[in-house]
């Protein structure tokens, strides 16, 4: 799970905004290829969801970096959720 979703999905959970269903398939990875902050560790994460049979959104920027690039949709794909629930 990303800080940005884990921050807004904890928020929206003590506001009593998301219901199980959202929780639950809430954990999203997403990485930049010329992202230097966080290296591999995003992709690691999308790895072990596969592994252990856990729904998640994996996102792969292509020359996407430790910015908006990656965080915009992973901040779409989560409101997306919140307010299909």
């Amino acid at each position: 799970m990303t800080v940005y979703s884990a921050l807004l999905l904890t928020c929206c959970t003590a506001a009593g905004l998301t219901s199980p269903a959202v929780q639950a398939g809430a954990y999203e990875a997403a990485s930049g290829d010329a992202d230097g902050m966080v290296g591999t560790f995003p992709e690691q994460y999308h790895d072990l969801f596969t592994k252990n049979n856990t729904d998640h959104i994996w996102i792969s920027v292509p020359g996407g970096g430790h910015d908006g690039t990656v965080g915009i949709p992973l901040f779409y794909n989560f409101i997306r959720a919140l307010f299909k629930a």
